[in-house]
């Protein structure tokens, strides 16, 4: 029996009659850390909203925990699949309890409260992600790490076997990057399947065991991330040349664009 968390078979995707995914197939197998990197308006954002049902295109393209997507409740895809959109929206006017509490939704029935169950698993989503300590704090008056972080706690309550991030560390300087890759690295430690979009094609090589890479809404790679460094694949994505330089401490190649460093830059 297969152990594929995640199925995608020949998924395309139209927004207002324009064509955003061509013919995506690819598979997730549980406990997986999948990267998803691509030029700007490749596609990424618009396939993770696929797989969460945000979009109906890949209702009958995708398949979840060998189910058809069609085939899920919105709740209870909520209960298997925690999702951490990109954090380019004012935050919601709520302290970090409050919010991260609230992402218990999926397990609530009408007109109850919270349960002691329900908290306790807040309560360890925000230990988990070291924000035990601002829990009181609004969103509002974080900083960009830590309320990503927030976020991601919010994710974790909803106890899913799935963890899916859009862009996770955009606008977050290198410090609070590293945070956030340690806590995703930890959680597919503890045996949680990830599935993240990010620029970051040298975090991406770095924490992922497998590398998903789209170009005008076509895959154009699939496999594991040393892999994107051999037959000019990265520079057929970007459309440029890259150089490549190799990591001391874990010995893998890295990635930058060709001529950095050449005039300061």
């Amino acid at each position: 029996m297969t152990d594929h968390i995640l199925e995608v078979n020949r998924l395309s995707c139209s927004i207002e009659g324009k064509s955003i995914l061509r013919d995506v197939s690819f598979e997730v197998d549980q406990g997986n850390f999948i990267s998803i990197i691509g030029p700007n308006g490749a596609g990424k954002s618009t396939l993770l909203r696929c797989l969460l049902k945000i979009l109906p295109d890949g209702l009958c393209a995708v398949h979840i925990n060998r189910k058809l997507l069609a085939n899920w409740r919105q709740k209870e895809l909520a209960r298997f699949a925690g999702y951490v959109p990109q954090m380019h929206l004012l935050p919601p006017a709520f302290t970090v309890g409050e919010f991260v509490l609230m992402a218990r939704f999926p397990y609530q029935k009408s007109f109850s409260g919270y349960s002691h169950n329900d908290r306790h698993v807040a309560d360890s989503a925000m230990a988990t992600c070291g924000i035990t300590d601002i829990r009181h704090r609004h969103l509002s008056t974080l900083s960009g790490g830590e309320r990503q972080a927030a976020y991601i706690a919010a994710a974790i309550a909803q106890e899913g076997k799935l963890l899916i991030l859009d862009e996770p560390t955009v606008f977050l300087d290198q410090p609070h990057q590293r945070d956030i890759f340690s806590l995703l690295k930890m959680l597919h430690a503890d045996g949680m399947t990830i599935i993240m979009v990010t620029h970051d094609i040298n975090s991406a090589v770095l924490a992922s065991d497998m590398v998903l890479a789209l170009s005008n809404g076509s895959v154009a790679f699939f496999g594991p991330g040393e892999e994107l460094f051999t037959d000019d694949v990265l520079e057929k994505i970007y459309s440029r040349k890259m150089l490549f330089v190799r990591e001391e401490e874990t010995g893998k190649q890295l990635v930058a664009p060709a001529g950095w460093g050449a005039d300061g830059h």
